[in-house]
């Protein structure tokens, strides 16, 4: 018996036995890096669509390939806010809200300038000009997408993270991989 897509997960999630395991892509770990995306999506003989963010090597979150594929989970996205911007530099270079410029390099995103790479101290941190989460992100349209997703589909509901990253990546790229990683060592309450 082939079970609807929100039950197939509960049951999953209940340690109790579906008929498949449940499908997930396109959350964060299952996040499709564009070239890859645009190859199947080409492949599949879709029409290009705009990408739901940037500065990534991750920007696509694409309905119809989760349809093809019959995956059980759809995600709901905060909105962009209006601090949420990517500045392009005229040496291919790119800074983000957090103030970390990057480069795309092959199918990457890598930090080439960290803007705490010589912070040591809690005080330094808290000067930085931290983006606020106001100035990231809009929650316009999620209560309502979520119920759109709940009530007219049996797909099961899952808020995608809206810092991906995650935490120490984010570290990483505001003050460099080294410094995080002896600010952990030498000064671990920075």
């Amino acid at each position: 018996m082939t079970l609807f897509h929100r039950e197939r997960v509960h049951l999953a999630l209940s340690r109790r036995q579906p008929d498949r395991t449940p499908v997930d892509m396109m959350g964060n770990a299952t996040m499709l890096l564009d070239v890859s995306y645009l190859r199947l999506r080409d492949y599949l003989g879709l029409a290009p669509i705009p990408p739901v963010r940037s500065g990534t090597s991750a920007n696509y979150y694409d309905e119809r390939i989760l349809e093809h594929f019959d995956i059980d989970f759809r995600r709901v996205f905060l909105g962009k806010g209006p601090a949420n911007t990517i500045v392009p530099h005229d040496d291919d270079t790119f800074t983000d809200a957090w103030g970390v410029r990057s480069r795309n390099v092959g199918i990457f995103v890598n930090a080439v300038e960290h803007p705490l790479r010589h912070a040591s101290t809690i005080a330094e941190v808290e000067a930085y000009p931290w983006p606020t989460a106001e100035g990231l992100f809009s929650a316009a349209g999620v209560r309502a997408e979520a119920s759109r997703l709940y009530h007219d589909t049996d797909y099961a509901v899952v808020a995608r993270n809206p810092l991906s990253p995650g935490f120490l990546d984010r570290g990483c790229n505001l003050m460099g991989m080294a410094e995080v990683f002896m600010l952990m060592v030498d000064a671990p309450e920075v």
